[in-house]
């Protein structure tokens, strides 16, 4: 190679017996001999991801209270989980128990937590704020709960689960 220029070069690594990969890179610069060696890791677990399951929307008049678990679906633990319903113009929290501070949720498992929101009549959505930190990422996603049927429980996405949009970083 030479000077001020650069190479790539792509390994396809589907037929290694193992996840860990040694490469080593010999070269001659200025006439001398040089190796550099990297170890990688193919097998890289998933990010953490928290997203609400089993939610339960209870109604009490112009009062919405959300009984469910924020579950961590990746592989990686993730750190500081705030629950919260966002102020607007058709919601906002309730009683002082519009945020819920679930703390750490380790890879595959769920922390329960509980919500007060007070919603305008006509009002069929109920936004639910995720903020939690993951590999030293702050994420914020907003999920959408359909308070539509208040009282039922929503364990299929099909059914009203949930449903996931992207509001920060991750």
């Amino acid at each position: 190679i030479t000077p001020n220029e650069s190479e790539s070069v792509t390994f396809d690594t589907a037929n290694y017996d193992s996840d860990i990969l040694t490469l080593t890179g010999a070269y001659t610069a200025r006439g001398e001999r040089h190796e550099v060696t990297r170890t990688v890791d193919l097998n890289q677990q998933v990010q953490g991801e928290i997203r609400l399951t089993s939610v339960e929307v209870t109604e009490r008049g112009t009062t919405i209270s959300v009984d469910g678990e924020a579950a961590n679906l990746g592989g990686t633990d993730v750190e500081s989980v705030l629950v919260r319903v966002p102020d607007s113009d058709t919601v906002s929290p309730a009683g002082g128990s519009g945020e819920f501070f679930v703390g750490s949720v380790d890879a595959s498992e769920f922390a329960t937590f509980e919500l007060s929101s007070s919603v305008s009549n006509g009002t069929d959505t109920l936004p639910i704020e995720l903020t939690y930190i993951v590999d030293d990422e702050r994420i914020t996603t907003i999920q959408t709960i359909d308070i539509s049927t208040a009282g039922s429980s929503s364990p299929e996405p099909s059914q009203g689960q949930p449903a996931a949009s992207s509001t920060g970083d991750g």
